[in-house]
């Protein structure tokens, strides 16, 4: 390559990266590794939340290809794919990355309590000096 040419990547893969923090409201019955149970109960609450049809089964629903459950979770070819059409769905587009350790007790502010947010920092009077 000379002059100062570029070369463009024939994939663009868009990234967004999020922080979420949940606490759940009983510990008991979470494993250690959290990752499936947050998989699991974001997977349930997008396919209450997203689907029209409740239908059992996203293979038959005529809305797959347009539907935010079944592209994240069970994430179908594209219609127009060339390589993929001989498998029954996609690599998953996401990654959860849980903490690896669940911490039943998290380290809080003083003065909150779980399910509860920290005591507000008393209001200022008056424009900043």
């Amino acid at each position: 390559m000379s002059g100062g040419a570029t070369t463009r990547s024939p994939l663009e893969l868009p990234l967004l990266r999020l922080r979420l923090r949940f606490e759940a409201e009983a510990t008991e019955a979470l494993p250690a590794y959290t990752g499936s149970a947050w998989r699991g109960a974001l997977g349930h609450a997008l396919r209450w939340a997203a689907c029209i049809t409740r239908l059992e089964a996203c293979g038959a629903c005529l809305l797959l290809h347009g539907c935010p459950y079944a592209y994240l979770f069970e994430t179908p070819p594209p219609p127009e794919a060339g390589r993929m059409r001989k498998y029954p769905a996609a690599p998953h587009p996401f990654v959860l990355e849980p903490p690896e350790r669940f911490d039943p007790e998290p380290s809080r502010p003083a003065g909150s309590a779980p399910g509860r947010s920290a005591p507000a920092a008393p209001a200022r009077r008056g424009g900043a000096r």
